[in-house]
C-alpha cells in the first residue's frame, strides 16, 4: 500500500495548486464583488510577505557589514591578516614581462597587478587585486597602500604579480596629465588609505585613486556594486570604453624566470 500512498499524495500535491489558481479565477470573475475588490487583493499582498522579509534581511546584512568596515578591528584584520596571508610558491612573473611592462609604461599610464596565491586577491572584486599610477618616464608609479599613498617603482611592482596590465586612457592627453593629473596626485600624500571602501570620503583604497586624480572625469568608469554601494575596481576601469590596454603579462610568452 506504500507506493499507492505515495502516488495518491503526489497527484494531490500536484492538483492542489490549479485547484487553488482555478478557484481563485472563478471566483474573481464570477463571485461577489468583495471577494473581488477587497479578500482578493488582501490574498496577493500575503503573499508578498516572503519578499519583504528577505529585502529586511539584506537591509541587516548591508548594515552590519559595512557597520563592521568602518571599525579599528576590520581595519586590522585588512592591513595585517588578509593582505599579509599568502600561499608558498614565486609569482609567475618572468623578466621578459617584466621588462615589457618597464618599456611600454608611460607617465600617466595605469598599472594593475594581481596575485593569485594572495588572500586579498580572492577577497577583492574583479579581475586585478591592485591599481597605481605612473607619474615619470623612469618607472616611477604613486599606490595607496595601508600605509597610505606609496612611490614606488614599476620593476618592484611588477615581480609582486602574476599577471599585470598596464592601460592607458585615451582622452588623458600629456598637457591634461602634466597640470591636472600629476598635481591632483601630490596632493594625495598625506591621505590614508580607505579601508571600509566608501564613495566620496576623504580617504582612499587603491582604484579610487585613479578616479580621484581624474578632476575632469574623463575616464568614462563603469563601477561595480557592494551590497548597493559604489565601488571602483580592476573591472571598472579595463570596461570603460576609452581605456587601451597596452601590456597584459597574461599574453605574453614566458621565455626566462629571470631574477
Amino acid at each position: 500500500m506504500t507506493w499507492q500512498l505515495y502516488t495518491i499524495i503526489g497527484v494531490v500535491l500536484a492538483l492542489y495548486p490549479a485547484g487553488v489558481l482555478v478557484l481563485g479565477t472563478w471566483l474573481y470573475v464570477f463571485g461577489h464583488p468583495m471577494f473581488r475588490h477587497q479578500i482578493f487583493p488582501a490574498f496577493i499582498a500575503g503573499l508578498q510577505w516572503p519578499l519583504v522579509v528577505l529585502d529586511a534581511l539584506r537591509r541587516v546584512r548591508r548594515a552590519l557589514l559595512f557597520g563592521l568596515m568602518e571599525t579599528c578591528l576590520w581595519a586590522f584584520v585588512l592591513k595585517h591578516v588578509i593582505r599579509k596571508v599568502r600561499w608558498p610558491g614565486k609569482t609567475r612573473m618572468t623578466s621578459v614581462k617584466a621588462n615589457a611592462v618597464f618599456a611600454a609604461l608611460r607617465t600617466g599610464h595605469i598599472i594593475m597587478g594581481i596575485d593569485r596565491k594572495k588572500l586579498s586577491s580572492w577577497w577583492t572584486p574583479g579581475t586585478m587585486a591592485h591599481a597605481a599610477l605612473c607619474v615619470n618616464e623612469t618607472g616611477g608609479i604613486e599606490e595607496m597602500v595601508g600605509e597610505g599613498l606609496r612611490r614606488t617603482n614599476a620593476d618592484r611592482f611588477s615581480w609582486h604579480y602574476d599577471r599585470v596590465i598596464v592601460a592607458e586612457c585615451e582622452d588623458w592627453d600629456a598637457d591634461y596629465i602634466a597640470k591636472t593629473i600629476l598635481p591632483a596626485c601630490r596632493r594625495f600624500e598625506e591621505t590614508e588609505y580607505d579601508h571600509a571602501f566608501r564613495p566620496g570620503a576623504k580617504c582612499l583604497y587603491c582604484f579610487e585613486l585613479i578616479e580621484a586624480v581624474d578632476t575632469e572625469h574623463r575616464l568614462q568608469l563603469v563601477y561595480e556594486s557592494l551590497l548597493g554601494r559604489r565601488l571602483v575596481t580592476g573591472d571598472s576601469i579595463l570596461k570603460a570604453p576609452n581605456v587601451r590596454v597596452i601590456v597584459d603579462t597574461d599574453n605574453l610568452p614566458s621565455l626566462s624566470q629571470g631574477a
